[in-house]
């Protein structure tokens, strides 16, 4: 098993991951790049080129690979406009230059511009591709994929992922993804983050790169919190799942897209990974709540700003750091262990075409997961409030 981690740009992560045998290599990605980015620029690890030049260094001393995420899966034809071209051939040029081994992309036009422009680099195929056919593998092998990274939507289709391993080029999963597999979503929330990235102009904070994230990602824990079943109805492979995968499919490369979380996070979602095993709540493994807390007893005092009575300006600057205000091990414990069986006996069944077809998820939400149902309408209706802010603004 390989594992590929995503890093926050902590140089003791480095160390630590080294001593983890499984991981062979680092993901990372600057907030402000000529092919954007896919996550929030205001939340994203930051570095500056020297940083990143000795973050590289210092990966290959501890006999690990460094790739960067240039995962965009369109920037809007920019990629073909001369200008931005040049931006990009100098950005990945200095990858190149400082020893980064490999470059993650989404787009096959700039895994074209890369391959011929920079034969030495490694390209992989990220999956906000959207790769779920043979057909579509063999296409991006031959314009030069040295693996792919395949649709998150087809984690748990183990026949499906048989015939992709067929196709002579290595495939990996993603582990870490809530995203329900029907998710309305998921395109708008890519191009969303990215399309901010782009329009920053040099800025990282400010409601322009913010709200409309903050806005998707209101909607997709509104579902989760009205529904703990929504929480397995999703991508997500618990550590557990991997063998399981393994055996039935083949697939041995996994992705961990952990540069988001603080770094004690990372290297427990990694260590547990590699053992295929984890004791604790499963929260501790993924972004459940996509807010981090940004300073320590952040809670004291604020959750008067949850009420009904809370003005818009209120709502609007609470949403951005919801860890802020509210306790989310209050909100919800996930059990790991109570959600023992839950892959067997979904991989061992055909897929549900509906949920009123199946109760798998339910059955198990209801044994694993405990929710503070008042809190959660709390939030739930926070989050209500926040969208309907952003849809009433002039």
């Amino acid at each position: 098993m390989e594992l590929t981690v995503g890093c926050n740009w902590d140089p003791a992560l480095v160390d630590a991951l080294a001593a983890v045998p499984e991981v062979r290599t680092l993901a990372a990605a600057l907030p402000l790049q000529p092919v954007g980015t896919d996550r929030p620029v205001a939340r994203h690890p930051a570095a500056t080129r020297e940083d990143v030049e000795a973050y590289v260094r210092r990966t290959h001393a501890a006999g690990l690979r460094m790739t960067f995420l240039l995962n965009a899966p369109s920037i809007g034809g920019r990629e073909f406009a001369p200008a931005r071209r040049r931006e990009i051939l100098e950005y990945v040029a200095w990858l190149d230059g400082i020893g980064v081994d490999g470059v993650s992309v989404s787009s096959p036009g700039v895994l074209e511009l890369v391959r011929a422009r920079f034969p030495s680099l490694r390209i992989s195929v990220y999956t906000h591709a959207g790769v779920s056919r043979p057909d579509q593998l063999r296409t991006l092998a031959d314009l030069g994929a040295s693996e792919v990274c395949l649709s998150r939507t087809h984690n748990r289709d183990l026949p499906a992922l048989r015939r992709m391993v067929r196709v002579p080029v290595p495939v990996a999963l993603t582990c870490l993804s809530l995203c329900p597999v029907s998710c309305p979503n998921r395109v708008s929330q890519y191009h969303l983050s990215i399309t901010t990235s782009l329009n920053t102009r040099g800025r990282t904070t400010g409601p322009d790169n913010r709200h409309g994230h903050f806005h998707n990602i209101s909607f997709c824990h509104g579902v989760r919190l009205q529904s703990p079943r929504a929480l397995l109805t999703g991508c997500f492979l618990r550590p557990e799942d991997l063998p399981v995968v393994m055996a039935g499919t083949g697939v041995t490369r996994f992705q961990l897209d952990t540069r988001l979380l603080p770094t004690h996070a990372i290297v427990e979602a990694a260590r547990a990974y590699a053992a295929c095993r984890y004791d604790g709540d499963v929260k501790r493994l993924v972004s459940v709540i996509h807010f981090s807390r940004s300073s320590p007893g952040g809670l004291a005092g604020q959750q008067r700003s949850m009420g009904g009575d809370a003005t818009v300006a209120e709502v609007r600057s609470t949403v951005p750091a919801l860890a802020d205000v509210v306790d989310f091990d209050r909100v919800l414990e996930w059990d790991n262990r109570a959600t023992d069986g839950f892959f067997e006996e979904l991989a061992g069944r055909p897929s549900c075409v509906t949920c009123e077809d199946c109760d798998l998820c339910e059955r198990y939400s209801r044994k694993a997961m405990r929710f503070d149902a008042p809190l959660a309408r709390d939030v739930v209706q926070l989050l209500r409030r926040y969208r309907d802010s952003n849809l009433d603004r002039g």
